[in-house]
C-alpha cells in the first residue's frame, strides 16, 4: 500500500512541477467537448464511461472525447439536486418528459413513464425491470409505477405539512429506500411502501445531499451538517442513530468518497474538507489550486481519479489521498515539486516546509534555519544524506547554496555546504541530475559545469578535448550502469560512460548525435529515459523542435543497436 501511494505521489510531483498547480487536475469545458459548462453530476457506468449531466443535456467521456446525447422533446433536467443512480450497470438520469435515461458505454436508452407530462422533469429510482419510483419536482406525491398501474404514495403527514419538493433518492444495501425532501428524510423500510419512517434527527431539515459510500454506509448532508448512518445499522433502520460529525459555515452542496474510505465534503468558500473513516478532519483542500467555483458533485472513478462537477465544467484530479497541502504565505509556494526515498521513508517539500511519510503517517520536519527557503527538489544518497538548495534572503539577491542535510529526531540538520576545491558554493541545478549507479550520480551546476556527486562530496570529471570548454544544458540516464546522455546546446547529444581510472573519473564518449543545424532546433533542456516495447530502452529528448536524428548509415555500438532517439515537441 505504501509503495502504491508513493507511486501516486510521484505522479503528482511530476504533474505539479510541469504545470505549476497545487493540485494536479485537468479541466474539461465546452472547449474540450462538453455541451455546457454548468455541470450537475458525475458518475461511471459498468463499462468505464464517465457520464456528466449539464443544463443542456448529458455527455459521456470515453477517456479521449466527449459525446453529447440530445433529447427528443426537451433538454435534460439539470440534476444537481439528484444523485445519478445505478441500475444493472447503467447510469440513470432524470429527463424532461422522457422518463429515465439509461447510459451505458456509448449508448443512451430511455425508460418511458406512461402519463408523464412532456414538460415536467421527472426523477426517482428504477426498482426492478417492471417497477419505478417517480417524483415530479415541486410536487409532494410519489408515483409507484408497476407495469401499466400507478400508485400514489403520500409522504408522512408530518413531512407533508412542511415540504414543498422532493430532492434526493437512494437505495441502500438492505433494500431501504431513502427519500430526501426540503422538510426532512423518510425511509421505506426494505422497500415496503405501506409505511414510512421519518428520521428524527433530520425532521424539518433541508436535505442537501444523500449518498451511499463504497462500503454501504449512508451519508446525509442537511444544510450545514453531515450525518453518517453505519452499514451495520441499516438492517434495523428505525433503531439506527445518525452520527453528526461536522458542521460547515456554508450550505453543503457536494459530497463524495475515496476508495480508502475518506469522505470529501464541499467546504465553501475554501474548497473541500476531507474526513477519515473515524470521522475526524484529515485535511482541507484549500482553494489554492482548486477551481474557484461552486461544486455540485464529487465522484471517484475506478482509477481513483476524483471528479468535481462545477459551475465551470468538470475537473478530474489525480488521487490526492494522503498529501498534506499547506496554504501559501508571503514566501514560497504550496506546490509539491519533488521528493525522495530516505531511510525507508518518503521526504518531500513545498518550499515552505519539509514532510516525511512513513507507514502512511505524515509528519512535519523542523527546519534548522528558519531564515532560509529550500528548493522542493531534493536528492538522497546511500549514506542517508539529503542534497538540497538553500535560498537565504540577504541583500538584493538571495544567496543560493547546495546543502547536505541529515534528519535527526524529526529535525533537519546541516552537515556541510557543497564546495569543489576552489569552486566555492557549487550549486546544483536540481532538474539536471542522472544516476550512474546505486552510489554515484552526475549533475550540472547552475553555471553549466559538469560534476560527479557521492555521499557528501563532489568530484571533477575529466572531459575529452571535444567537451573540455563546453557549457552543458541537460543530462539524463543511459541504458546501463555508469552511462548517461549529455546535451550541449548548438552542438548535439553525447552518449557517454563514466570510468574510474587510477582514482580519477574520466568521461568516455560512446556516440555523438549532432543537432539539426537550424535556428530553433539545436537546444535541449531535459532528457528522460523511458521504455518502449519495440525498441527496449528509449531516450526521449525534450527541448525545442526536432533535436537529434539518426540516419540509416550511422554505425551503432552494440549497446545502441535497435534503439533510437526521437524528439518530444
Amino acid at each position: 500500500m505504501f509503495y502504491k501511494k508513493l507511486f501516486l505521489l510521484l505522479q503528482v510531483v511530476c504533474v505539479v512541477h510541469c504545470y505549476g498547480q497545487t493540485y494536479p487536475y485537468k479541466q474539461f469545458t465546452t472547449s474540450n467537448g462538453l455541451i455546457n459548462n454548468r455541470c450537475g453530476n458525475v458518475s461511471q457506468d459498468s463499462a468505464g464511461y464517465i457520464w456528466i449531466t449539464s443544463d443542456n443535456g448529458i455527455c459521456n467521456y470515453d477517456g479521449r472525447k466527449f459525446t453529447f446525447f440530445p433529447g427528443k422533446n426537451f433538454t435534460y433536467y439539470f440534476a444537481h439536486t439528484n444523485t445519478i443512480n445505478m441500475y444493472k450497470g447503467h447510469c440513470v438520469f432524470a429527463t424532461n418528459g422522457e422518463g429515465f435515461a439509461l447510459g451505458l458505454a456509448n449508448k443512451l436508452s430511455f425508460s418511458s413513464i406512461s402519463g408523464q407530462s412532456k414538460s415536467q422533469p421527472t426523477y426517482g429510482l428504477i426498482l426492478n425491470d417492471s417497477s419505478t419510483l417517480v417524483a415530479k419536482i415541486y410536487s409532494t406525491d410519489l408515483e409507484l409505477i408497476t407495469g401499466s398501474s400507478k400508485t400514489i404514495l403520500k409522504p408522512p403527514d408530518e413531512i407533508a405539512r412542511e415540504m414543498k419538493s422532493f430532492l434526493m433518492f437512494s437505495k441502500d444495501g438492505e433494500g431501504n429506500i431513502w427519500i430526501g425532501t426540503d422538510a426532512g428524510v423518510y425511509i421505506y423500510k426494505k422497500g415496503n411502501f405501506n409505511t414510512a419512517y421519518i428520521l428524527p434527527a433530520l425532521f424539518k431539515k433541508y436535505c442537501n445531499v444523500l449518498k451511499v459510500d463504497l462500503e454501504g454506509n449512508v451519508f446525509i448532508a442537511s444544510q450545514h451538517d453531515v450525518y453518517k448512518i453505519f452499514r451495520e445499522h441499516l438492517k434495523d433502520v428505525e433503531n439506527a442513530k445518525p452520527v453528526k460529525f461536522t458542521n460547515h459555515k456554508e450550505l453543503i452542496t457536494a459530497m463524495g468518497f475515496s476508495r480508502n474510505g475518506d469522505i470529501m465534503i464541499s467546504d465553501l468558500p475554501d474548497g473541500v474538507a476531507v474526513y477519515n473513516k473515524a470521522l475526524q478532519l484529515k485535511k482541507k483542500l484549500i482553494k489554492h489550486g482548486l477551481p474557484g467555483v461552486l461544486l455540485w458533485d464529487i465522484f471517484t472513478d475506478r482509477e481513483d481519479n476524483i471528479w468535481f462537477a462545477t459551475e465551470n465544467g468538470v475537473y478530474r484530479f489525480s488521487n490526492f489521498d494522503f498529501i498534506n497541502y499547506t496554504p501559501t504565505s508571503v514566501a514560497g509556494t504550496p506546490n509539491i515539486r519533488g521528493g525522495v526515498i530516505y531511510s525507508n521513508q518518503f521526504i518531500f517539500s513545498n518550499n515552505l516546509q519539509f514532510f516525511t511519510l512513513k507507514n502512511e503517517e505524515l509528519h512535519t520536519l523542523i527546519n534548522y534555519d528558519k531564515n532560509a527557503n529550500y528548493d522542493a527538489r531534493i536528492i538522497s544518497t546511500p549514506a542517508n544524506t539529503l542534497w538540497l538548495n538553500s535560498y537565504l534572503n540577504i541583500g538584493v539577491y538571495p544567496k543560493v547554496t547546495t546543502k547536505l542535510i541529515s534528519i535527526q529526531n524529526g529535525e533537519l540538520i546541516e552537515k556541510k555546504e557543497i564546495e569543489y576545491h576552489s569552486d566555492s558554493g557549487t550549486v546544483i541545478d536540481m532538474e539536471k541530475i542522472a544516476r550512474l549507479n546505486n552510489k554515484e550520480f552526475v549533475f550540472i551546476t547552475q553555471d553549466k559545469k559538469f560534476l560527479l556527486g557521492h555521499d557528501d562530496w563532489v568530484e571533477k570529471v575529466q572531459l575529452p578535448g571535444e567537451l573540455h570548454t563546453s557549457l552543458f544544458s541537460a543530462v539524463g540516464p543511459g541504458f546501463y550502469e555508469n552511462e548517461f546522455i549529455l546535451a550541449v546546446n548548438k552542438v548535439g547529444l553525447f552518449y557517454c560512460k563514466a570510468e574510474r581510472i587510477k582514482g580519477l573519473i574520466q568521461l568516455k564518449i560512446i556516440e555523438k548525435i549532432p543537432f539539426v543545424p537550424t535556428i530553433q532546433n539545436d537546444r535541449c533542456f531535459k532528457i528522460i529515459t523511458t521504455k518502449d516495447k519495440k525498441y527496449g530502452s528509449l531516450p526521449v529528448i525534450a527541448g525545442l523542435g526536432f533535436l537529434a536524428k539518426k540516419t540509416k548509415t550511422t554505425a551503432y555500438p552494440k549497446r545502441l543497436q535497435n534503439r533510437k532517439f526521437q524528439a518530444v515537441l
